[in-house]
């Protein structure tokens, strides 16, 4: 089994004819390489076969999608194309994040599938009450551990690769089995993600907030991910905030 860690992040460009500007992907690159401290790999799996970017490997995939939600549920049902079995483990990470201390120690070793912290319950509307039948969320509210629990994000995902494969597949059936019968919902495949966290489809383990940070405008110590959620004008703000990091300018 090889020691070496990969890292994986998804670009669709719905214009694929007109150039890509890149600052962010290179923005998301340097903070692992810098603050990060990530000499493993990095992968990129995109639409546009015209990318070249140091230190990235880029993959190609077809990525014609009708809905935005559908590029979010294909980061789940595309998990064959990244190669788990030539790595250890596995970090799949949003694009507006920025690394913000040594990332290594997030890669997991165990059988748990690592996700961090979201601001809605696991049975918000936001989650997954949503996709499921009325009856079913009724008897969950019953217990009030189940009723209060926390929900999960899917901006920051950990996997041994042993089990990758595996446990995406099954998020994926998940999620083709309730496309099938409920509305989209709001949070698309992190909705899904929920409903795995409550049926307990396969072993998690939440990132807590002491490690990955949504949004805020100063960093809380200890952090080690910090993520840019709906923030108006995103780029600008990773740009001044990498910059407080002491993260050099635009490496293109």
């Amino acid at each position: 089994m090889t020691e070496k860690n990969l890292v994986v992040t998804y670009l669709w460009c719905g214009d694929t004819d007109s150039p890509y500007d890149g600052a962010m992907l290179r923005l998301w690159r340097d903070s692992l390489r810098g603050p990060g401290r990530f000499g493993g790999d990095i992968l990129v799996i995109t639409n546009r076969d015209d990318l070249h970017e140091d230190g990235m490997r880029f993959l190609t995939a077809e990525m014609d999608f009708e809905r935005v939600a559908d590029f979010f549920y294909f980061r789940i049902h595309n998990h064959a194309q990244v190669p788990a079995g030539e790595y250890a483990s596995i970090l799949q990470l949003d694009m507006d994040m920025l690394a913000t201390a040594d990332v290594n120690p997030l890669f997991p070793s165990d059988d748990a599938m690592r996700v961090t912290w979201s601001n809605f319950a696991a049975l918000s509307w936001e989650h997954a009450r949503h996709i499921m039948p009325s009856w079913r969320y009724r008897i969950l509210c019953l217990d009030p551990r189940t009723r209060r629990a926390p929900g999960v994000s899917a901006c920051f995902l950990g996997c041994d690769s042993r089990v990758w494969h595996d446990y995406m597949d099954r998020w994926s059936r998940l999620m083709h089995e309730g496309e099938a019968r409920f509305r989209t919902p709001l949070l698309r495949e992190q909705s899904y993600l929920n409903l795995a966290w409550l049926k307990k489809l396969f072993p998690m383990k939440i990132v807590g907030r002491d490690t990955v940070q949504h949004g805020g405008w100063t960093l809380d110590e200890g952090v080690r991910m910090w993520h840019f959620p709906n923030v108006p004008d995103r780029l600008a703000v990773m740009e001044k905030k990498a910059a407080e990091l002491g993260l050099p300018g635009d490496s293109g």
